[in-house]
């Protein structure tokens, strides 16, 4: 578990790390594995259950993206779905920006 949970945070980090290069991040987005996006759809459902503290400026603007968070929180093993979450994260960039600077300040330090 702890191994799974190092890797995941590893894939976050490269995310982190590259962020401005948009080029890597649509190559990282069509690459991964459902397993390796896991963590940034969990932490979506984390930031909407409130288990994860955030700022009110985040949370503003993360409120114009709800309904993307609902589904990128949803948990399901289907394809279609995990397309159409990959597909938010590549259209929807100041969502994903959002959740990345969450991920940094969060899991990351």
């Amino acid at each position: 578990m702890v191994v799974k949970i190092k890797s995941d945070l590893s894939f976050l980090t490269v995310f982190v790390e590259y962020f401005d290069n948009e080029r890597i991040v649509k190559i990282l987005l069509a690459n991964a594995k459902p397993q390796e996006l896991k963590i940034i759809f969990e932490l979506a459902r984390n930031t909407l259950v409130g288990n994860i503290p955030i700022s009110s400026d985040q949370r503003n603007k993360l409120s114009k993206y709800e309904k993307d968070l609902i589904i990128l929180a949803e948990k399901s093993d289907n394809k279609l779905l995990f397309r159409k979450k990959v597909k938010i994260l590549e259209r929807k960039r100041v969502l994903f920006e959002n959740l990345i600077e969450i991920a940094e300040e969060f899991l990351l330090n």
